[in-house]
């Protein structure tokens, strides 16, 4: 169940760069498909598998610490350091674009009585043409997808299903199955 699980993320995780990568080309993938926003709930459906997974693998003690070793080991134990960079990077990367994105616009796009505009908490900062309009709908969406990235990305390296150590260039699926897990 872990390797169904880790590919789950793996593609939540292309999925997501691939949207970023669009955004940056101010292409509103919203505007095509509105549905793109339940991407952020299927999150769920690895995170919370990841979490079963770290704390029955690495039996978590309460006192770890966030950001101490004992913690990154919990997180990227299983994880060849190559998908560790990538998360890693991926999540500080992630943090710094939702925050330029945050602090360069002042306000959300959004159509109201007919016009397209971007407002902050009901008041409207700025009529936009439609190209406006869907430029700051893809902005918007980048940096929501840059938070995807991060827990994907995170989630996929908890729940890398292969061995590390001998073998480990070989295939060696760990064949857990959810039921452990729950003993």
């Amino acid at each position: 169940m872990r390797k169904v699980f880790f590919f789950m993320s793996v593609i939540g995780w292309l999925i997501s760069l691939i949207i970023h990568l669009v955004s940056y080309a101010g292409i509103d993938i919203e505007d095509r498909f509105p549905q793109i926003w339940l991407f952020s709930i299927f999150i769920f459906i690895v995170w919370f598998p990841a979490i079963i997974y770290s704390i029955k693998e690495n039996k978590v003690k309460d006192e770890i610490t966030f950001f101490s070793l004992d913690f990154l080991k919990v997180i990227f134990g299983r994880a060849p350091i190559w998908l560790t960079t990538l998360a890693v990077l991926c999540f500080f990367y992630g943090f710094l674009s939702f925050w330029l994105h945050q602090n360069a616009y002042i306000g959300v796009p959004d159509i109201i009585d007919g016009q397209y505009v971007l407002h902050n908490h009901g008041s409207i900062e700025k009529v936009l043409t439609e190209n406006e309009y869907h430029s700051y709908n893809a902005e918007s969406l980048r940096s929501f997808s840059s938070f995807w990235l991060i827990f994907y990305g995170i989630a996929a390296a908890i729940l890398y299903p292969f061995k590390k150590g001998k073998g480990s260039d070989e295939a060696n699926f760990n064949n857990d199955n959810i039921s452990e897990l729950v003993d």
